[in-house]
């Protein structure tokens, strides 16, 4: 009657102005909380909460049930209908639940008429109660229904949808099943010592959230599993989503349209994951050789219509490159979400080495290292100029400042380093890791006076320091001091291990190529030599 009786461009207006007259004379006040955000990527992460927590309180108050099949098939899942509503109680205040849906307003045809649904919840309760519900209560459902989500947490195995049915009346970018696989770690025939430091590795990586977040880097991790077909690469997976209990993202790239959609992809998983490619080998056109062999046949039937014709439709499958691929596992997107580990399979790692030859930068030397590290291929790194060289020399050393445990466990395993020069003389100027050894000899402080006040200088480095370590300063050339670096906490000051309080403006600072400068002298990209207690450079 209302839509009948009264034009559209006074409802808004009377809508409002009604509900303030109501807000006078209604006591209660109500939160909605939509099952879909504005942008209706993804469900709100509180709204599955709430619906997690409803269920375990709503089966013996609703009278209209929905049921489901949980964890391994023995019991049956229970949350409200549609339209219901249930009650609750908090700290001796009564509230309201109600489970609801609207559709638009306009009158539309539509083959997929769901599509348009929004579902959502109604919290209804009295106005004096707001600072306890806004302030105490939503929290407390938020975290008990997070609870309950992982005591009837049933493992999934996911596939992606073709883009066609990411919209619409499915509007679903992953369709999943029921994870049940017998593979354990206890059933894996591997060797006991590899499969305890696997087991150790992922259940630490479990527990790593806060070190994560202390280094600034995302919470994911990436295993790349190779063999030939039947070794039990996809038990391995089982068996790790098992031990974690996480859900499987399989991704067939071949559905997947462009870099864009590859993205989205990623949005659309959920923590708590291990996102698998299988077969990365096999997957597009990624290696060099296959794009030479595409080539070919299209020289060889550019006299065929038929086969051009085909040959343009296979080229708008899919155009997904091997950039989009790196930034999906390692790049900006990849931090979209945590606690994930990625990983991918393939029969041989030469074709996926061959196609990343051209952007070979892009990949962190450890993880090259780490794919071959249990095998009996050696590594070597290729450098075009001394300079090149001396970096890998750095980054290879154990006691190089920027590498985390697990780097410097897999540059360990770097075979050597090969210099390309046609001056023999550029392989002299090197610097030998057994050279780099200072004799210190230790001092013992005597007296202290007082020469009066200063300027001091504070020396903040782009790599970090480790307790031991600092620099060599001091007022003649011929005599430095090791001044130990702010790596250590204090009662009066947090841990700085870039920064060392060097010295006056006038003291000396050794520098690279056995020399020294003034401090004052000191400017944004000059290095300095880091010297530990036993001279270790």
């Amino acid at each position: 009657m209302f839509q009948q009786y009264f034009p559209y461009q006074l409802r808004p207006h009377i809508q409002k102005y009604t509900q303030k007259l109501v807000s006078f004379v209604y006591p209660y006040i109500q939160i909605t909380v939509q099952e879909y955000s504005a942008d209706r990527w993804r469900r709100s992460e509180a709204y599955v909460a709430i619906e997690d927590y409803l269920s375990s309180n709503s089966s013996s108050r609703a009278k209209r049930l929905k049921a489901d099949i949980i964890k391994d098939s023995q019991s049956v899942a229970l949350s409200m209908d549609d339209h219901e509503e249930v009650t609750d109680e908090f700290q001796g205040v009564k509230l309201w639940w109600a489970s609801s849906k609207s559709f638009p307003n306009t009158q539309s045809f539509s083959f997929y008429p769901a599509s348009d649904e929004k579902r959502y919840y109604c919290l209804t309760f009295h106005q004096r109660y707001r600072d306890l519900i806004v302030g105490t209560y939503l929290n407390h459902v938020i975290k008990e229904g997070k609870a309950i989500a992982v005591r009837k947490r049933q493992g999934k195995l996911y596939t992606n949808n073709t883009s066609e049915n990411w919209y619409g009346y499915k509007r679903s970018v992953w369709s999943h099943v029921p994870f049940e696989h017998p593979a354990t770690f206890e059933t894996l025939a591997m060797k006991s010592k590899e499969k305890e430091e696997i087991v150790t590795d992922l259940t630490i990586f479990r527990t790593r959230k806060q070190y994560y977040s202390k280094i600034g880097k995302a919470w994911k991790r990436g295993y790349l599993l190779h063999g030939p077909p039947g070794i039990g690469k996809s038990s391995m997976i089982a068996a790790m989503a098992i031990l974690l209990n996480y859900d499987i993202y399989g991704v067939e790239l071949t559905s997947v349209k462009d870099n864009t959609e590859l993205r989205k992809l990623l949005i659309e998983t959920t923590s708590m994951s291990i996102i698998v490619r299988e077969d990365i080998d096999c997957s597009l056109n990624f290696t060099g050789q296959r794009k030479k062999k595409k080539e070919e046949e299209k020289e060889e039937s550019k006299d065929d219509p038929l086969l051009m014709k085909g040959k343009e439709n296979e080229s708008k499958e899919s155009k997904v490159t091997l950039s989009g691929l790196l930034n999906f596992i390692d790049g900006m997107w990849s931090t979209c979400g945590e606690e994930r580990l990625i990983v991918f399979t393939t029969g041989f790692w030469a074709p996926i080495l061959c196609g990343v030859k051209a952007q070979i930068f892009v990949i962190p030397v450890e993880n090259i290292v780490a794919v071959f590290q249990s095998s009996q291929i050696t590594v070597f790194a290729i450098s075009k100029t001394p300079s090149e060289a001396q970096v890998f020399l750095e980054i290879s050393c154990k006691d190089f400042k920027m590498r985390t445990t697990q780097m410097l466990q897999a540059l360990e395993h770097l075979g050597g380093i090969v210099l390309k020069v046609e001056d023999s003389t550029a392989v002299f100027k090197l610097k030998n890791e057994d050279n780099n050894i200072l004799s210190l000899t230790k001092v013992t402080i005597t007296q202290v006076h007082i020469s009066g006040m200063g300027d001091r200088v504070c020396v903040d480095r782009c790599s970090l320091t480790r307790p031991g370590e600092g620099l060599l300063i001091g007022s003649f050339a011929r005599g430095l001091f090791l001044v130990h670096s702010e790596c250590l906490e204090s009662n009066y000051i947090a841990s700085r291990p870039f920064q060392v309080h060097a010295g006056p403006v006038h003291a000396y600072v050794a520098i690279q190529g056995g020399k020294t400068c003034y401090l004052s002298d000191l400017n944004s990209g000059k290095e300095v030599i880091v010297v530990d207690q036993n001279g270790k450079q």
